[in-house]
C-alpha cells in the first residue's frame, strides 16, 4: 500500500498505524486488513480511471441497506482523491464456520429484511456501477421495461461492442420472450451483487452484506445471483420462503435473471462466460 493512502487513513484514525495485511477485496480493488494499537479495520481502495465512480456507488448502497436495517459492516470513513478513492469499514471476523445453522438463517432473515423494503417503481435514484462497469438506474413503471432496457440490453450492446455474440440476432424478441416467464411483484431493494462472495458470516452467527450495487428490482434477482456461483444453503432457502415465500418455479426462472450477471462477467473478465450466455439466449431464441 502506497504511503499516500496509508497517511490518509491515519490521519482519519488519528493514530499511527502498526500493521497493514493484504485480504481478499474482489477483482478490481485493493483490499488491506489495517491495525491499530487498538483496534482493526477493513480498508478497500480503487486506483482505476473510475475509482470515485466505484467507490461512491458502493458507499451509497452501504448505506441504502443500513437505512432499511440489513446488517452491513459499519462505514466508518470514505475519501477520494484526484488519483485514488476508498472505503474503511469495521473489521468482521469472518468464522470458519460459514456453514452454521445459525449463520445461515440468519444470512436468509438480512435477505428478508431487504426485499420487504418495496417502492412504485423499479430502478434507482442514480445510476451506480457493478463491478467497473457502469449501471443505468432509470425508473420504469415495470420491470419487463427496466430490465430490458436498464440492464440487458445494455450488457448485451457492450458485449457486441467488445467482439462477442457475433452470432445471435433478434434478441430484443428473446428477451422480451424471458421477461413474459416472469411473475409480476412489487419493486423490492436489492444488493444487486449477491454472489457468494458478498456475504460473510461472522463468529456469533451474524450475516453481514457487502459490496452492494443497489436498485429497486425483482427480488429473483438477488436469489438467481446467490445460485450462479457455488449457491446458498437449502437451510438459507428454506428459511427465506417461510418468511417471505417465493412464486412457483423460481428455480426455473434462475437463468433469466442469470443472464444479467453472464453478461456482466462477459463484459468484464472476457470470452470464458461466452458460452454461458449463448446457452440462455439460444434456450429462449
Amino acid at each position: 500500500m502506497s504511503q499516500d493512502i496509508i497517511y490518509e487513513i491515519s490521519k482519519h484514525l488519528g493514530t499511527e498505524i502498526l500493521e497493514v495485511i493484504s485480504v481478499t477485496g474482489g477483482d478490481i480493488n485493493e483490499a488491506y486488513r489495517i491495525s491499530t494499537e487498538t483496534d482493526a479495520y477493513f480498508l478497500k481502495y480503487n486506483r482505476s480511471a473510475h475509482h470515485k465512480g466505484i467507490i461512491s456507488s458502493e458507499v451509497d448502497g452501504l448505506q441504502a441497506l443500513a437505512d432499511k436495517h440489513v446488517r452491513v459492516p459499519e462505514l466508518l470513513h470514505h475519501f477520494s482523491t484526484e488519483d485514488f478513492s476508498g472505503i474503511m469499514l469495521e473489521w468482521i471476523e469472518v468464522s470458519n464456520r460459514q456453514t452454521s445453522l445459525e449463520g445461515q438463517k440468519d444470512l436468509a432473515i438480512q435477505l428478508s429484511i431487504m426485499h420487504s423494503i418495496t417502492n412504485d417503481s423499479f430502478g434507482y435514484n442514480e445510476n451506480n456501477y457493478i463491478g467497473s462497469i457502469t449501471q443505468s438506474n432509470a425508473w420504469y413503471s415495470n420491470f419487463t421495461d427496466y430490465y430490458l432496457e436498464s440492464r440487458l440490453i445494455p450488457q448485451y450492446t457492450l458485449a457486441r461492442a467488445k467482439g462477442f455474440l457475433s452470432g445471435t440476432k433478434d434478441v430484443e424478441k428473446t428477451f422480451m420472450k424471458m421477461c413474459q416467464t416472469i411473475p409480476e411483484e412489487k419493486a423490492t431493494l436489492l444488493h444487486g451483487d449477491l454472489w457468494s462472495g458478498n456475504y460473510m458470516i461472522d463468529h456469533m452467527d451474524k450475516a453481514y452484506l457487502i459490496d452492494p450495487s443497489a436498485s429497486y428490482g425483482h427480488r429473483e434477482m438477488d436469489i438467481a445471483m446467490m445460485h450462479l456461483f457455488g449457491g446458498p444453503s437449502e437451510m438459507t432457502m428454506n428459511t427465506y420462503n417461510e418468511i417471505l415465500p417465493l412464486r412457483p418455479n423460481w428455480r426455473d426462472r434462475m437463468d433469466v435473471f442469470q443472464l444479467y450477471y453472464l453478461l456482466v462477467h462477459l463484459n468484464i473478465f472476457g470470452s470464458s462466460y461466452e458460452s454461458q450466455v449463448l446457452s440462455i439466449i439460444n434456450k429462449y431464441s
